[in-house]
């Protein structure tokens, strides 16, 4: 019941703010509202104050902004929406997506500096690569980082942060009783290959996970997968990626029992070549906050990946490198939620969990809403532009059949991606 609730309150969010971004630039430019809904169908809740209406519809899959005059006729009064010049107009279509991507940059901004975030604790250099570039400045394994730069680190994610790019860096490092002294130069493209300690000891373990239905529980020592040995969570971690939909054998070591227990992880795929094994687990991590100035760079940065990794996404999709039944609708938000909210852990990685999770989806709809696909915010943009270049409207007829057949094919595809969540549920 809580992950309904939760699913709920994140999808009426991300609808709400979209369409506010409509309706905010349609106000500011002088179009007049004539309703506000969240969701399509007949209405299960209205309310009219100043000639707007206000309505809670009963399919709860988007929402929309009806404006006066925004549909095609031939002569149009002059508050009518389409009678509006071209920025006017292109500013309340891109509105809804632009503010889906804000909604985004502002909560990762939250968790990095306000919230906090799970990070890896500063303990000491747990593997080196090599060839790399930190085992020819002469970093070993145990050597603990201190600062860079002349700045205190707070954790390894606060030390990458902290690295210089494209000049020297000075770092401190504690070796025995010993403080020695590093200067390193790194570009863009270089790899310093390292990695940090971290026990191999479960502190969260997602309810229903491959780990969880297997037997593994919060606070396991996992001490062997199959016939290797697991020095660090990252060994552990690095075997089950390459092992997807594998029987494995986990050696864990809880209280003075050792245990053997059998896991098959699940098989996450990013395209045919690129796909790896999760058992969903996580290792222990302590709380980090970022100053003001560097959480915001973070979160601009982090929509930026995250967009681009959608992007990818969308390509392989299209381009038949990643199959349609990676697809996923309501049902896959829900088991979204459900994964985050029943980490068996602390409130921290619950709540930094849902709020990656609702920034991924509201970029997600950013993004989506900008393709040129008919009853989308892009195909309007791109009528639009195409109008103001020929300097005329296209006629009524044809852009209401290409909007139609749009909007069915949408619906199509709705039914058919809530259908294989099912399938998948079913066959699980």
């Amino acid at each position: 019941m809580l992950t309904l609730l939760i699913t709920a309150l994140i999808i009426s969010v991300l609808i709400i703010v979209h369409e506010g971004g409509h309706y905010l630039a349609a106000k500011l430019g002088g179009a007049v509202v004539e309703e506000f809904s969240i969701g399509f169908g007949p209405p299960v809740y209205q309310r009219k104050r100043n000639k707007e209406v206000f309505s809670i519809r009963a399919i709860p899959f988007g929402g929309y902004v009806k404006l006066k005059g925004q549909e095609r006729k031939e002569k149009y009064e002059p508050d009518d929406f389409n009678a509006r010049p071209f920025p006017a107009k292109l500013a309340v279509v891109l509105a809804g997506p632009i503010f889906n991507l804000l909604l985004a940059i502002f909560l990762y901004f939250m968790l990095y500096s306000v919230v906090g975030y799970p990070d890896t604790n500063i303990s000491h250099v747990g593997k080196i690569e090599e060839n790399s570039l930190a085992q020819r400045i002469g970093i070993q394994v145990g050597d603990s980082f201190i600062s860079i730069n002349g700045r205190f680190i707070r954790s390894w994610g606060d030390f990458w942060q902290k690295i210089r790019i494209g000049d020297t860096n000075v770092l401190v490092a504690k070796r025995g009783d010993s403080l020695i002294t590093f200067r390193f130069y790194i570009r863009e493209n270089d790899t310093f290959g390292v990695e940090p300690y971290i026990p191999p000891v479960v502190e969260a373990i997602e309810r229903d996970g491959p780990a969880y239905r297997g037997g593994i529980r919060r606070y396991d020592t996992i001490l062997m997968v199959d016939t290797v040995k697991v020095r660090m969570f990252q060994d552990m971690g690095e075997y089950v990626r390459k092992h997807p939909n594998d029987t494995l054998v986990f050696t864990v070591k809880r209280g003075n029992d050792t245990l053997k227990l059998k896991i098959v992880p699940m098989a996450i795929s990013m395209s045919d070549s690129d796909t790896f094994g999760k058992i969903g687990i996580a290792a222990f991590t302590h709380t980090v906050r970022m100053p003001l100035w560097d959480g915001l760079e973070n979160a601009v940065l982090r929509a930026y990946e995250v967009s681009y990794l959608t992007l990818k996404f969308l390509f392989y999709l299209l381009t038949g490198r990643t199959s349609f039944k990676n697809l996923g609708g309501i049902i896959t938000v829900g088991k979204l939620v459900h994964s985050s909210e029943s980490m068996g852990s602390g409130f921290l990685i619950k709540l930094s969990s849902l709020i990656n999770l609702v920034a991924a989806l509201s970029i997600n709809l950013f993004l989506l809403n900008l393709i040129p696909f008919p009853a989308l915010d892009g195909f309007h943009a791109l009528i639009f532009t195409f109008e103001a270049i020929i300097k005329r409207p296209l006629k009524r007829e044809i852009v209401e059949s290409i909007q139609f057949v749009g909007f069915v094919a949408l619906v199509i595809l709705m039914v058919v991606i809530t259908f294989m969540d099912i399938a998948k549920l079913w066959h699980r």
